[in-house]
């Protein structure tokens, strides 16, 4: 028993010297048996709690924070900085978001990981300014692959020119949502007596100040990867 998912793309990234904040903030996790789901009971009582896939006493026996997301089941890679940045996870639910949740502060925002559910349920985990939010639904799922696929860009960009990735903020990801949402249609007023017709306005779209590509792009213009990534999956 128990809902299998996948992780279909990911940009989470903790840098190198964010790693022991991560490992403390996990292991601080393990005081809260009220988010557990394994254990032990004799008597009729219960004896012990665990997360699970977890030891009940992880964080005496884990060696760093990239241990503990091994044990969690995460794939994962470290660059030759030191940053490590989460790539793959395919088992059952676990505890995984809440072990998400405790490290958000040391994640770098704008980082984002979109699930396959068993069912074909998109899930995404999104993290901005220090906070994780998980969405759920196909819409979701659309908007947080248009934005992988940009950053992408981005970050491919950067590094061909020897830098690192921008910090994206919570500004830039409603900026670049806004640029998502189909534009409201325009309504024009017709002419009465000898009052002058008055011409529909257009609607400033928001522009992103901190991703290196252009937020303001149109949904026509890169939902049509997007479309067809997600069909693969219907």
């Amino acid at each position: 028993m128990g809902y299998y998912v996948l992780i279909e793309d990911s940009n989470l990234t903790i840098r190198a010297e964010n790693l022991d904040g991560a490992f403390e903030a996990m292991k601080a996790l393990n005081s809260r048996d009220d988010l557990k789901h394994g254990g032990a009971w004799s008597g009729g009582k219960q004896t012990a709690t665990w997360f699970s896939w977890m030891d009940a006493d992880y964080d005496k026996t884990s060696r760093d924070a990239a241990h503990i997301l091994e044990q969690l089941g995460f794939e994962f890679s470290i660059d030759d900085e030191g940053d490590l940045s989460i790539t793959g996870y395919d088992n059952k639910i676990g505890s995984e978001e809440h072990f998400l949740h405790a490290i958000a502060p040391f994640v770098e925002s704008g980082s984002m990981i979109i699930w396959r559910g068993e069912d074909e349920e998109r899930i995404m985990d999104l993290f901005l300014d220090g906070s994780h939010q998980r969405n759920y639904g196909m819409e979701s799922y659309i908007l947080a692959l248009n934005y992988m696929l940009e950053a992408k860009k981005s970050r491919e960009s950067r590094a061909a020119e020897g830098k690192k990735p921008l910090t994206i903020g919570k500004r830039d990801i409603d900026a670049f949502q806004a640029s998502q949402a189909p534009a409201a249609p325009s309504r024009t007023v017709t002419p009465h007596r000898s009052v002058t017709p008055v011409k529909p306005t257009k609607t400033a779209t928001p522009i992103s100040s901190g991703y290196e590509f252009d937020a303001a792009k149109t949904f026509r213009d890169i939902a049509g990867p997007a479309m067809t990534a997600a069909t693969l999956y219907s």
